[in-house]
């Protein structure tokens, strides 16, 4: 259906960044994803959905070199980066940790800066990606820093 779309009504921003959520997240195809995200960002070069999506996929599959290259990218976007991209970047910085522990701390104040923005609150035990962060310093303290934020946001919500 994506694809018909794409065909009939062009290459979208919202149809191309669906698609690639799609062969992404539900049918297991990150190389098909990270071709729909780099033809969506040959339209849309500072797309940060795009570009932070990529870099996840990048580092799931050890393209760290390139994912670094998206994250190097959307940082130079400044303060312009959305909670959700900071949280995407430090994703892929939790990722490309494996091979490179001086992200770790980086990657720590990304996610730091995305959960006081109240973005990943609910995500942080849950998320595979974080799974390189769990044992590091500093990891229990954003989690329990995400349940104040979340307590307080159900008390203000009564």
């Amino acid at each position: 259906d994506l694809q018909t779309a794409e065909n009939q009504f062009g290459p979208s921003s919202s149809v191309l960044q669906t698609m690639a959520h799609v062969y992404s997240e539900h049918l297991q195809q990150p190389e098909e994803a990270i071709q729909v995200l780099t033809r969506l960002l040959k339209a849309e070069p500072g797309f940060q959905k795009a570009l932070s999506g990529r870099a996840v996929l990048y580092a799931r599959g050890g393209k760290t070199d390139l994912a670094l290259a998206d994250i190097q990218s959307l940082e130079a976007q400044g303060s312009a980066v959305t909670a959700e991209s900071v949280y995407q970047i430090a994703c892929a910085q939790s990722l490309c940790s494996r091979d490179n522990p001086e992200l770790v701390q980086s990657a720590l104040s990304n996610l730091a800066f995305a959960v006081q923005r109240n973005y990943g609150v609910e995500l942080l035990l849950s998320d595979p990606d974080l799974e390189p962060l769990r044992s590091q310093p500093g990891f229990d303290a954003l989690v329990q820093m995400s349940r104040l934020i979340r307590r307080e946001r159900t008390t203000a919500g009564q």
